[in-house]
């Protein structure tokens, strides 16, 4: 880290004499008055120089606005509006963003970030809305791997889904990986690590799991599946060692292009490689997919259209596009493209940092080799700039401009109000340095070998004047009065000041070249014009800072300050303070640096008051200590002294807003107070601001102090501010300054001013012609009108004839079809009574067998409900006696083995005891046998007799323990058993609980069944009642169905004649129409003949009357000069002169007679030719006309037919659909009299109207499910009335009232069309009457009235006949 050092100086007073404010503020406090620094443009965008990575640069928003990296923040232009622009500021805890991408809906940004500090913050990825510009996600934090020094690789590469649930990015080198991550529950859904480079990642928009990846020698394919991604290689490694890898664009679902540095695109077919396109352009860099093929963008600047063909090819080339030179220079490489959301318009990125629009929509209609058309689709949008390093710039003074100049040779004239560029002008040499006039008018540029001044044209620079002896000049500054201006040439430690009117060096009259301002041991790096344009501060890089007077040449020594530690890099001075200040940088040697403790390549800001009356020289005294602020390490002296040489940090001062502007090499702009406190003792910047990604190069301001303007070197960006004082927390209002009023006026060379006004001559005069021929013209189709009108009046007046007949017609016809309809409406009014009075009786009927049935179903519900009860009690009670009788026999078997395993425990305790004793007993005598007691003998035979009893015993005890063991294994297979016997009980009673719950469900299966049942005999019940409702309804809908019914039979017999006549009546007026125009045609033609022979005629009779008037005018002259020769000469010589007259005269008349004579021949074939080609000409316009209008007619005619019919069809559809309704609605109505008079059967007695059933109809009665389902479920049944019967219409019992009421409604709206179809005819009649009055009041010339279309008495079908 190194640091940027603060250091107060001044050239007069003492410390002493510092007054001790308590109210001053200390180090970092935001003073009262405050400057905030707003973004408002930007030229230039970040990542030209990574074009080859194959990172998106730019990308749309929508259909005018496009997003792109500008420094370090996101900037989004509109170029509809080429004024509008938007950024998206960087976060404050994040470094620099790397790359972005755009979702699919054009909602989401996604941003690759590298947090503070690099490179230990880390990385992380963030995605942003567009709309409330707030975070939305926050990325792999922490998931990122990193390196062994702790170093983790940025992400180069993003790309979402279509659906914006899933984002994919891949990481740079050392460490490679792809990641998927799904967005929604901020999860990562897979990653799997890549050995290779890669430069360009994407989702295909049809499967969020598929992955394409390309980069220099790489083309993978990936599926997620897990959480791992499975990769697929579409070409074999062979053959991707021939290819170098450039970009890629999805097409559809399952193809894939991919670009390549070899100028091929490989179209991929469902992970195979299906086709090779060489592109003849050269290699391509960048690739866009659109709907009907996709943009590809050429190393040489070329951009190519394909199309998609559906054949072996898949896709052809459309066109090859080449950007004008002018625009973006020749073979420009393209480094990124995007397509609008409409597919109308195409923004190009050039290496050049330059930004093209493309007209997509007009690429069908232009020609590849017309440089018109080119300029037409291409357009240069003004936010382009310099792709070089910036060695210069300036703000003009009375006009709203900004100069550039760069190491790319291109010098820029941008206007920062009106956001364009007026003048891009290229050279042959690097431009070193630049500086404009106050005016705006003048440019002082330094090349390697020359100064120069060039006049500032309207769109151009024209040379003015050269300096060859001012060489590799890297600073020119003009005064602030523009009088002077101020160079420094080689050697760069003289400064030329130069006559800005005469362009003489100051001190000319005395030296050729002036006299230089020489001083500085090393090269000046600064120059600076104090207010009144007398002094000249000056900056060295031996850390030397000058005061020139100008007039004299000579330095003001009492303002003299040296500092040999420190190489000085800008110098601004401040006269409303009297004090400048100096920015440079520490040298890598030297005493002074040492003893401040400043370390090597540290950045100082010095601030110099200068002396006004200039007193005797007082000691420099440092008063305060250094103060560091972060920055990065700047470059050495070695390098600033090249002319190439890049300055890293500048200063910029404004009085007005009291603020110091510094810019450091690390892109930050530090904003401090001026000026400077002296009772600050560590003074810390109030404000910063991170700007570009890299050094500034320059900070400057405008006269007014509105603008702010920053440049820089790595990012080659340049961005505008706009200053905003506050002044005790209130904006400060300023007067801007009026720039409008110079900018009116504008310098043009002498001869583009004469070339432009000779072609504006031209084309005066150009216009004269043709206002002229346009005046002839419009006299000749005048005319030609007035006869065509007349014609079609003709024609009409016949046309309305034979409309009147028609209509009479018409008439006639409607009146004997409205007679017809009564007649058959009264018929069918009688016969439907009939019928209703049958369907009554069959719904009496059918009512009385529902309500027998219905009590039928209710007795067996009684019956079905006992039983089940019974049942349900005998099967409780035999559950109840199985258990009480299984328990009852595990107790007694329980108890009786217990028993016995008792009785054998104690036998065996008794057995042991005995045997003991036993044991004892014959140990004693034992032992009395050894001690050798009397009866020995006797007791040998009492214990022989003894043992013998004891082996009996012992023997019968061996019998017992065997037969209680047999009778012990018994015991226990009797006890298992009886433990099995015991499970099985325990099972079945299981068996029995499950059986019993059963029971328990099918009992309420059974009370559900019974409670379905009640509701459907209560549905049944209430269906009746509705039937009940529906027969009376149905009564009061009976008459209204017949009338309508008939009056429908009525009105649809007589529409087939009518069709007929109408028919015959169109046919005949094409007849007449095709007679009409064949005369019409003749009589044109015979009128253009006529006038083509009268006008022959009369140019024939004026060529006859210039022969006369020539012979007549030669016979004149003949005899004036034969009158003469007779007045001065006489004898001999008159013969001889005459004779000479005569073969003079005669010669010349011949020579008049032929040339006139072929004159008139060729003016005649031009005439008969212009006459027969204007003759084709109009008889071929007369032929289209007449055959557009008869078309026109033909369909009008066709269609008013056609509707005609159509109408008529859908007349007969309906009368169909009502008839078979009224057949449905019949048969159902006496199916339901049958079903109610059915459901009544055992009161029958009671019904005197009741008729029997007969045995078919009470076979199919017998045959019905019990429930009402069989009744509900069918559908209607077709059929047709019998006048003086009854039939059986069982399944009306489905009759919706609804539908009734919708056919009744349909039958009114019928009748409703029907009447107003009447009025309708009447009201024509009327309007016929009209027609024929207003033509029999008005005579032959007369015009129709106006028909009111639009009026609700006509039809639509009347409606458009009348169109």
């Amino acid at each position: 880290k190194a640091t940027v050092s603060v250091l107060y100086w001044f050239m007069e007073g003492s410390q002493e004499d510092a007054v001790d404010d308590p109210n001053m503020r200390e180090g970092g406090d935001v003073p009262q008055t405050r400057t905030t620094l707003r973004f408002s443009h930007a030229l230039g965008f970040s990542g030209c120089d990574n074009a080859q990575q194959g990172r998106k640069l730019i990308d749309h928003i929508n259909d005018d606005n496009f997003v792109y990296l500008a420094g370090k923040h996101v900037a989004v232009y509109s170029y509809d509006n080429q004024k509008a622009h938007r950024f998206i500021l960087k976060n404050p805890k994040t470094s620099r963003i790397i790359a972005f991408c755009v979702s699919a809906n054009r909602r989401y940004i996604a941003l690759s970030e590298v947090i503070h500090p690099e490179p230990s913050g880390g990385i992380q990825v963030s995605v942003y809305n567009f709309s409330t510009a707030s975070k939305v996600r926050e990325l792999g934090r922490g998931r990122f791997p990193s390196s062994t020094d702790g170093y983790q690789p940025p992400v180069v590469a993003l790309d979402f889904s279509r659906d914006n649930k899933y984002l994919a990015t891949v990481t740079d080198p050392p460490n490679p990986y792809i990641y998927l991550w799904q967005l929604d529950k901020q999860r990562l859904a897979g990653m799997t690590e890549v050995h290779q480079k890669v430069s360009q990642i994407s989702i295909s928009p049809w499967a969020h799991w598929e992955l394409c990846t390309t980069g220099t020698s790489l083309l993978k394919l990936w599926r997620a599946q897990g959480n791992q991604l499975k990769s697929y290689d579409p070409l074999a490694k062979e053959k991707q060692a021939d290819h170098k890898f450039t970009c890629h664009s999805w097409f559809d679902s399952d193809k894939l292009v991919v670009g390549t540095a070899e100028g091929r695109v490989l179209v991929i077919e469902n992970q195979e490689l299906k086709k090779v396109i060489t592109q003849t352009s050269g290699g391509i860099s960048c690739l866009c997919s659109v709907s009907r093929g996709f943009i590809s963008g050429g190393v040489n600047g070329s951009i190519c259209i394909y199309e998609r063909s559906y054949d072996a090819q898949y896709f052809t080339s459309f066109k090859v596009m080449q950007c004008p030179e002018r625009l973006v220079g020749s073979n420009t490489m393209v480094v990124d493209v995007t397509i609008s959301p409409n597919e109308e318009s195409v923004v190009c990125c050039y290496e050049n940092n330059e930004i093209v629009q493309m007209n997509l929509s007009m690429i069908d209609s232009i020609d590849e080799g017309d440089k018109t058309d080119k300029h037409r689709v291409f357009k240069r949008l003004p936010i382009g700039f310099h792709h070089d390093t910036v060695t210069g710039v300036d703000v003009c003074v009375q006009r709203s401009v900004l100069v550039t100049a760069s190491l790319d040779r291109h010098i820029r004239v941008w206007n920062f109000l009106k956001k364009r560029v007026e003048i891009n002008k290229r050279f042959d040499e690097d431009v070193l340095s630049v500086a404009m006039h106050p005016s705006g008018y003048l440019l002082v540029v330094g090349f390697r070998f020359k100064l120069c001044v060039f006049v500032v044209l309207a769109n151009d620079l024209q040379l003015c004047h050269e300096f060859p002896n001012i060489k590799q000049c890297r600073e020119v500054r003009f005064s602030h009065g523009g009088q002077y201006f101020a160079a420094v040439g080689n050697p760069w430690s003289r400064i030329v000041v130069v006559n800005a009117y005469t362009f003489q060096p100051l001190g000319s009259k005395d030296n050729p070249n002036g006299i230089p301002l020489t001083g500085h041991s090393a090269s000046v790096q600064s120059i600076w014009w104090s207010y009144n344009d007398q002094n000249l501060i000056s900056a060295g890089s031996e850390g030397a800072i000058y005061e020139w007077k100008v007039a004299t040449g000579k330095r003001v020594e009492a303002n003299e300050s040296v500092t040999k530690s420190v190489n000085y890099l800008c110098v601004r001075y401040d006269d409303d303070s009297q004090m400048l200040a100096a920015l440079g940088v520490h040298k890598p040697a030297g005493t002074e640096r040492r003893e401040s403790g400043l370390n090597e390549h540290e950045i100082t800001l010095r601030t110099i008051r200068f002396q006004v009356d200039h007193p005797p020289k007082a000691p420099q005294r440092l008063l305060s200590k250094p103060v560091t602020v972060p920055s990065v390490p700047s470059v050495d002296n070695k390098t600033l002294r090249q002319p190439k040489a890049v300055r890293s940090c500048q200063i910029a001062i404004s009085p007005l807003a009291q603020t110091l502007f510094v810019a450091t090499n690390d892109g930050q702009l530090l904003l401090y107070e001026w000026p400077p406190s002296d009772a600050v003792k560590e003074p810390q910047p109030y404000s910063k601001m991170e700007v570009h990604h890299g050094e500034i190069l320059f900070v400057v301001l405008s006269l007014d102090e509105r603008y702010l303007f920053t440049i820089g070197a790595e990012d080659k960006c340049l961005f505008m501010f706009e200053v905003d004082i506050i002044s005790e927390g209130r904006p400060v209002t300023r007067k801007p300054f009026p720039f409008a009023a110079f900018e009116s006026v504008a310098y043009v060379s002498q001869q583009d001013f004469n070339e432009r006004s000779r072609y504006i001559a031209e084309i005066r005069n150009h216009n004269d012609d043709l206002k002229r021929r346009q005046e002839a013209e419009l006299t000749v189709l005048r005319e030609e009108n007035e006869e065509e009108l007349k014609k079609v009046e003709a024609e009409t007046l016949e046309e309305h004839i034979a409309m009147r007949t028609v209509m009479e017609q018409n008439m006639k016809d409607a009146e004997e079809a409205r007679q017809e309809v009564q007649l058959k409406e009264v018929a069918m009014t009688e016969l439907h009574m009939k019928s209703a009075e049958e369907l009554e009786a069959l719904h009496t009927k059918r009512i009385e067998e529902m309500e027998k049935r219905h009590k039928v179903l209710e007795d067996e519900k009684d019956d079905l409900v006992v039983r089940y009860e019974n049942k349900i009690h005998k099967l409780l009670a035999e559950i109840q006696g199985e258990k009480n009788q299984l328990e009852h026999e595990y107790r007694e078997t329980e108890q009786r083995l217990l028993h016995e395993v008792e009785h054998l425990r104690r036998g065996i305790q008794d057995a042991c005891k005995s045997i003991n004793g036993m044991v004892d007993l014959n140990i004693q005598d034992y032992i009395m046998e050894l001690d050798g007691g009397p009866g020995v003998e006797g007791l040998h035979a009492k214990w022989k007799a003894i043992i013998a009893e004891k082996e009996n015993q012992c023997s019968l005890t061996r019998t017992n323990a065997a037969l209680f063991k047999t009778k012990r294994e018994k015991h226990d297979k009797e006890i298992e058993e009886l433990e099995a016997e015991i499970e099985n009980i325990k099972k079945q009673e299981r068996q029995l609980a499950q059986k019993s719950q059963e029971h328990l469900k099918t009992n309420e299966a059974l009370k559900v069944e019974i409670a379905q049942r009640n509701e459907t005999i209560s549905a049944s019940e209430r269906k009746i009642l509705e039937l009940k409702k529906q027969t009376a309804e149905l009564e009061k809908l009976r008459y209204v169905l017949t009338f309508k019914f008939s009056e429908l039979r009525k009105e649809v017999a007589p529409k087939e004649e009518k069709i007929k006549d109408m028919n015959d009546g169109i046919q005949e007026m094409d007849l007449q129409l095709e007679r009409i125009g064949v005369e019409r045609d003749a009589l044109q033609q015979a009128l253009g003949e006529k006038d083509t022979k009268i006008q022959s005629l009369m140019k024939g009779l004026g060529g006859q009357n210039k022969l006369l008037d020539d012979k007549e005018r030669l016979t004149e002259q003949l005899l004036r000069e034969l009158t003469a020769l007779v007045s001065r000469m006489g004898g001999d010589d008159v013969v001889g002169e005459l004779d000479d007259i005569v073969k003079a005269y005669s010669m010349k008349y011949e020579e008049e007679v032929g040339t006139s004579y072929e004159k008139e021949r060729a003016l005649e074939f031009s005439r008969q030719k212009q006459y027969m080609e204007s003759q084709l000409s109009a008889i071929d316009k007369s032929n289209r006309q007449n055959e557009s209008y008869l078309r026109h007619d033909n369909q009008a005619k066709t269609e008013e037919n056609a509707m005609l019919v159509k109408e008529i069809n859908q007349m007969r559809m309906e009368k169909k659909q009502l008839s078979q309704r009224w057949q449905q609605a019949d048969s159902q109505l006496k199916a339901l009299y049958q079903r109610h008079a059915k459901a009544k059967e055992p009161q029958v007695a009671a019904r005197p109207f009741s008729a029997p059933a007969s045995k078919a109809r009470a076979g199919r009665e017998a045959g019905e499910p019990r429930n009402m389902k069989g009744i509900v479920g069918r559908g209607p049944v077709k059929g047709r009335l019998v006048k003086g019967s009854t039939r059986s219409l069982k399944d009306l019992t489905d009759i919706n009232p609804q539908k009734l009421a919708t056919i009744v409604s349909q039958v009114e709206e019928t009748n409703a069309c029907i009447k107003r179809q009447g009025d309708e005819i009447l009201r024509l009649k009327e309007y016929v009457k009209e027609l024929l009055q207003s033509a029999e009041s008005a005579g032959q010339t007369t015009t129709l009235p106006p028909v009111d279309v639009s009026s609700p008495r006509f039809s639509t079908v009347a409606k458009k006949c009348f169109e």
